[in-house]
């Protein structure tokens, strides 16, 4: 005979709560407010997961969302011109995309030639690299031509011709056009049905106070983006025009071609001027044999970049459509590792959907403006 199983005696779980985390009424809330927290952040952790997995296809209407939101007044105001929401849409549509399309195409020849100097970029960087290398790398420079002169005298040297970025575009042609397909078609009927989609969300909602809070997200959404994206095409144009205009005096080829490329980076904020000025660092180590002239286009753009956001940028958009720039680095940091360059260029809209739709159903909404919490610190102490 096996002797019994001893009984465990059961331990309320009140005893529990009240050793481990004090009296029973606080355990209670203490475990209800972990509950919640931790439900929330599963739910985010899921969230961020479909996004990725997602990414084919949610990236280009999200984007032709944000793209509609941003021409919703111009679309509202060809409307009230006895305009139908079809025409006006198509309008907006077709003159968006020809402008996109002859930018491209524009860019295109000049880019492809550019590419296939990249081999003697990588080169010469590499090289001007070396002058300021540490003693183990030059160590370890010296083990590589070692290795090198002691392989087989008679192997074949091989050389491998580089792509260029048009045939790699060419190569994945069928992914972009899909993509293109879904983010026009997207976008023309988000504005095409914008009103009657504003009234379907509306007329879902079972009170009219939330009613009437959607209704001032969908209007100021609208209104705050309109204004923002109008005001930073401006100054990338006008930046543009000065950064081509200052290579041109520097010497350096195809000065246009860098400054409209200058003006398309700077809507992705942090990360296209990062980009911009690893690549006029390449063109001028190609270009110039000697250091300082090569090292100046990128010297120049730097500091007429540091000019641009630290001057006129905030002089032009003022005080209440300044973002915090720490808000917009982690944004642009999330949405560029989830999504790749399409979620650098729609992180900062993004943001901005994202805080007024927090501030409008925040119990703080009515005490503080809508977009307080990506303002700088200066305009989010100036009275409303």
């Amino acid at each position: 005979m096996f002797p019994s199983r001893p009984r465990l005696k059961k331990i309320p779980r009140s005893a529990i709560s009240i050793r481990a985390f004090g009296h029973g009424a606080e355990a209670e809330q203490f475990f209800a407010r972990f509950t919640r927290f931790s439900i929330i952040g599963l739910f985010f952790i899921g969230f961020a997961a479909a996004l990725y997995a997602g990414q084919y296809v949610l990236a280009p209407v999200v984007a032709a969302v944000l793209v509609g939101f941003t021409f919703g007044p111009l679309n509202g105001w060809l409307e009230r011109r006895g305009l139908s929401g079809g025409l006006s849409a198509g309008l907006i549509v077709i003159s968006l995309v020809t402008t996109l399309g002859l930018a491209s195409y524009s860019l295109a020849v000049p880019l492809e030639s550019w590419s296939s100097k990249l081999p003697a970029m990588s080169t010469r960087l590499m090289d001007e690299w070396s002058k300021f290398a540490t003693p183990i790398e030059k160590i370890k420079d010296v083990e590589e031509q070692v290795n090198k002169a002691t392989t087989d005298a008679t192997t074949t040297e091989v050389t491998i011709k580089q792509r260029g970025i048009v045939t790699d575009l060419i190569s994945s042609a069928a992914d972009i056009v899909s993509r293109l397909v879904l983010f026009v078609g997207c976008l023309y009927f988000f504005l095409a049905t914008r009103t009657s989609i504003k009234r379907s969300v509306l007329k879902a909602l079972p009170t009219s106070s939330m009613r009437f809070s959607s209704a001032r997200i969908i209007r100021d959404t609208e209104s705050f983006l309109s204004r923002y994206f109008l005001s930073i095409a401006l100054i990338n144009i006008c930046f543009g025009a000065v950064v081509g205009i200052a290579l041109f005096v520097l010497g350096v080829p195809q000065p246009y071609l860098w400054g409209t490329l200058a003006a398309v980076l700077n809507f992705a904020l942090f990360v296209g001027p990062a980009v911009m000025t690893i690549i006029l660092l390449g063109v001028g180590l190609t270009t110039f044999t000697d250091t300082l002239p090569a090292l100046a286009p990128a010297i120049v753009f730097v500091a007429l970049n540091f000019l641009e956001g630290q001057f006129v940028t905030p002089f032009v958009l003022g005080e209440r459509l300044t973002l915090n720039p720490l808000a917009v680095l982690v944004s642009i940091a999330f949405w560029l590792w989830l999504w790749g360059p399409i979620g650098a260029f729609l992180a900062v809209p993004i943001l901005i959907v994202g805080t007024m739709i927090f501030y409008h159903v925040s119990p703080v909404s009515n005490s503080v403006a809508p977009v307080d919490a990506v303002l700088s610190d200066d305009a989010a102490t100036q009275p409303a």
